[in-house]
């Protein structure tokens, strides 16, 4: 069973460019190996806006996640991890 969390779980990335390279959570680094999918959301322009970019990402020790970008506040965070 899959991990969700919906207003997603604060992470420290380190990136190169604009793209993840790897991330620490649980006391623990994951480097990435791939991105597996890569997606942006952009909504509520009228109340709230949320500007995301989302990345499907394999680690090298085969945790697959999805982590995002929230755009209005250049902070990462991990939305799901698959089992």
């Amino acid at each position: 069973m899959s991990r969700l969390w919906r207003e997603g779980l604060p992470i420290r990335m380190m990136a190169r460019g604009d793209l993840p390279a790897h991330f620490f959570w649980n006391n623990q680094a994951h480097h990435v190996l791939y991105i597996s999918n890569r997606w942006r959301v952009q909504t509520g322009w009228w109340r709230f806006a949320i500007q995301r970019t989302y990345f499907k990402l394999v680690t090298q020790s085969d945790l697959v996640v999805v982590v995002y970008r929230d755009e209005t506040v250049s902070r990462w965070f991990l939305a799901q991890v698959f089992d």
